[in-house]
């Protein structure tokens, strides 16, 4: 029998059966090194380092954890036997042969470890439960670049330059000066942002902005244009300036009437004239539509009125291009990765995100509740809104089963709420800091 030895026992580790644990801390205040002990205190009281999943967000970060880990644990397994020094130094892991034991098997089977990136464990999950997932059993990752492009130009070759409101959206975005390749980088640009599940504004509507566009027609008839530039300024220079503006204004409606003669919807071309209405109108224009709306003329009024709507409610070319063309472009994008198993770095997460959401997400998180007990998060302020929700669904304690244990770390105030209730159940008086803890920030600890 070796003699038992002693290792000191950080006191802000909450029993290893808290079910929650969530440490609020700052860079450089020891998240990591509170990480790495709970790991030890868990393995101590029973765990396996396979039943552990530890995740950080950097392949930087999550090597130096790995790293750490096996260090502090293959230390603490080949500790000498040595007593406290003194009745104060605080609280202390035994560690007798038992103890040892434990940690020698976490040493040996370390490679099974699953700490990894949030991207990462994500990926893994693709791959074990393809089946769940309705995934190819061979996946390939790609760029999301390639992939998009190559639906971009198949959209552009089959409806983008064949459909009739298509191709005149698609001119009117060659007239602005962005060809296929600026094109695709926008687009490509929203769906970085989250389009089209996050909703591009302002909104396009079309059937508004048709009758918008009649309605500025039927205005410029009616009104006088010598009265708009009388209201617009006491200044004969000034009133010769809109004057000017008004010609431009005259023209861009004679273009769009034009257009729609020959059988482009009218939203389109309206896109056009509220492209350049602001370089159009400048200083001078806006103060125009101030005097246009005081008028008692009640076709001037009327007059302003439109324009004011074209500026507000008219919505820039690139947001019209976006709603249009990119739900076909991301159906085909979605169609041809699911048919040639490919994914993209986005993928990982959306698509675990979909499959936990959806009518088999029960089966895969109990799954994986058991193949991984407790869940430590490192960096938690990184996390998006559905990689939140992700680990929400999973260890949250809303389908969480109690005798679970889940650890976050490194979660901001506003993230915490986000969770649901973990405030509630904060013990009073359990704080991280001192010497070898998270010095100087809280801890909250939900039983």
């Amino acid at each position: 029998m070796t003699p038992a030895a002693t290792w000191p026992r950080p006191r802000d580790l909450p029993p290893a059966d808290v079910r929650l644990c969530v440490v609020e801390a700052s860079a450089g205040t020891g998240k990591t090194f509170f990480l790495e002990h709970r790991v030890a205190d868990l393995i101590l009281a029973g765990a396996t380092i396979d039943q552990l999943l530890v995740v950080t967000f950097t392949e930087k970060a999550t090597a130096e954890l790995r790293q750490r880990l096996r260090g502090l644990l293959e230390r603490m397994a080949t500790a000498p036997a040595e007593a406290p020094s003194g009745p104060d130094a605080g609280p202390s892991w035994r560690l007798d042969d038992e103890a040892r034991a434990r940690l020698r098997q976490a040493v040996s089977q370390f490679d099974r470890a699953a700490v990894h990136t949030i991207h990462a464990f994500c990926q893994r999950l693709l791959v074990e439960d393809a089946f769940t997932g309705k995934r190819l059993f061979e996946q390939t990752q790609i760029p999301d670049q390639a992939a998009f492009e190559d639906a971009f130009l198949h959209e552009l070759r089959t409806r983008f330059t064949v459909e009739p409101d298509h191709r005149a959206l698609l001119a009117e975005a060659l007239r602005a000066g962005k060809h296929p390749e600026r094109l695709a980088d926008l687009l490509l640009a929203c769906v970085r942002a989250g389009a089209p599940t996050v909703a591009v504004t302002p909104r396009l509507d079309e059937a508004a902005l048709i009758a918008l566009a009649a309605r500025w027609a039927e205005v410029t008839a009616a009104v006088d244009p010598a009265r708009l530039t009388e209201r617009s300024s006491s200044n004969g220079s000034t009133r010769g300036a809109v004057g000017r503006k008004l010609a431009a204004l005259g023209t861009a409606l004679a273009r769009l009437e034009a257009e729609v003669a020959a059988g482009v919807p009218a939203w389109i071309p309206l896109l056009a004239a509220r492209r350049n209405l602001d370089e159009e109108l400048g200083y001078l224009g806006k103060s125009a539509l101030r005097s246009w709306a005081e008028a008692s003329d009640p076709a001037v009024q009327a007059y302003g009125q439109v324009v004011r709507r074209l500026l507000d409610e008219v919505p820039p070319l690139e947001a019209a291009l976006a709603q249009r063309f990119l739900p076909a472009i991301v159906e085909r994008v979605a169609g041809d990765k699911q048919a040639r198993g490919l994914f993209d770095f986005q993928d990982m997460l959306r698509v675990v995100h979909e499959v936990l959401s959806g009518p088999r997400g029960d089966e895969l998180t109990d799954r994986i509740r058991r193949r991984h007990p407790w869940v430590l998060i490192d960096e938690f302020q990184d996390t998006d809104d559905v990689q939140w929700d992700i680990f929400r669904r999973i260890w949250g304690p809303a389908g969480a089963d109690p005798a679970h244990g889940a650890g976050r770390l490194g979660v901001r105030a506003q993230a915490v709420d986000r969770l649901g209730g973990e405030r509630h159940q904060a013990a009073p008086g359990q704080r991280v800091r001192g010497a070898g803890g998270v010095g100087g920030d809280a801890a909250r600890h939900g039983a």
